[in-house]
């Protein structure tokens, strides 16, 4: 059984709509896979419901029938084939680091960090994303902070991929030695990787007061894009891997 909590009203009738006052909206919900051994696997057929805000929803069916699948959408961590999946009115995708919490069912918790490290990990993780989209708004914009929370994004990033593969590492700045450990369990992910080891200088350059320069706005834009992408290769990939 699977459970949503969302943020007063009865359920609706069987024809849904994007409700934005509705605590989760799907419609025409569709979504396909392709199994390790490359069978391509129908989860969701035309799934569409509505769940008023403030209610408790229970979600029932065999093993395999699509559930887990049907809540990581909801939960943001997974892009639905066909259809959308909608949160107070907003795409799951856009309110899943912000509003949307997601409690696996099997224990994810890593052994080697505290009980609030463990709470902290994924704000670590969103709060380099965030602050560097932030500073990027200012006028004019803060590049050398943009570089570094770039650096941490990515750096993160790698190390999240590593905890969810019960992977120890090193407490390091270096992303061309966390890249080699993310290579090892994730090969596909090398060339991007590669091109990532250039942002690690980030987690100390220009960090100090008499910096001879600043990076430009140029600088920061692209240290700020290859950051996002090493943050949605890594994310796409630990959706895949939850069973």
């Amino acid at each position: 059984m699977s459970v949503f909590t969302v943020g007063s009203g009865p359920a609706s009738g069987p024809e849904p709509t994007s409700n934005p006052r509705a605590g989760v909206s799907i419609r025409d919900l569709w979504h396909r896979y392709e199994t390790a051994k490359g069978e391509d696997v129908l989860a969701l057929d035309d799934v569409s419901m509505e769940i008023a805000g403030g209610k408790v929803a229970a979600i029932i069916g065999p093993s395999g029938c699509g559930k887990s699948t049907l809540l990581k959408i909801v939960g943001g961590l997974l892009e639905p084939t066909a259809g959308e999946a909608m949160v107070s009115g907003t795409p799951a995708l856009l309110m899943a680091r912000q509003k949307i919490g997601y409690m696996f069912q099997e224990p994810t918790l890593l052994a080697w960090r505290s009980t609030i490290d463990n709470v902290l990990l994924p704000i670590e993780i969103r709060h380099g994303r965030r602050a560097a989209e932030h500073e990027r708004k200012a006028n004019p914009p803060l590049t050398s902070d943009i570089v570094f929370h770039a650096q941490q994004l990515a750096e993160k990033s790698l190390k999240a991929l590593m905890s969810w593969h019960d992977r120890p590492f090193r407490k390091t700045h270096n992303l061309v030695e966390l890249g080699h450990q993310c290579v090892e369990l994730v090969p596909e992910l090398e060339d991007l990787l590669r091109r990532a080891a250039a942002l690690t200088e980030y987690a100390w350059k220009f960090r100090y007061p008499g910096e001879p320069e600043e990076p430009s706005a140029e600088e920061a834009d692209e240290a700020l894009d290859l950051a996002r992408q090493v943050y949605v290769a890594i994310r796409s990939r630990l959706a895949e891997a939850q069973p």
